[in-house]
């Protein structure tokens, strides 16, 4: 479980996992892309997210990590992915 939802109080966090849905990610999935509208919300669990801020062409940097603490918080300009650095 995500420790974040764990601190809510027990009425709250059941009303807001009612409604949430679990997803099983693969490494190097992409959850979203710079400048892209925020579709959904993922608060890991036994897993983490990268956040990667695209620099040049094929490169990037993780600017960020993201365990089961919380949730990704994304800006304008980077965006929660596990795409892999170096590859178009």
């Amino acid at each position: 479980m995500n420790r974040l939802i764990d601190a809510l109080p027990a009425r709250y966090r059941k009303r807001f996992l009612a409604g949430c849905e679990r997803v099983d990610l693969v490494l190097n999935d992409e959850l979203c892309s710079s400048g892209e509208r925020i579709k959904h919300v993922y608060f890991p669990a036994g897993s983490f997210i990268s956040l990667i801020e695209p620099v040049g062409e094929h490169a990037c940097l993780e600017v960020g990590l993201v365990g089961d603490e919380g949730m990704p918080r994304t800006s304008v300009t980077s965006c929660a992915t596990a795409r892999r650095c170096g590859r178009p």
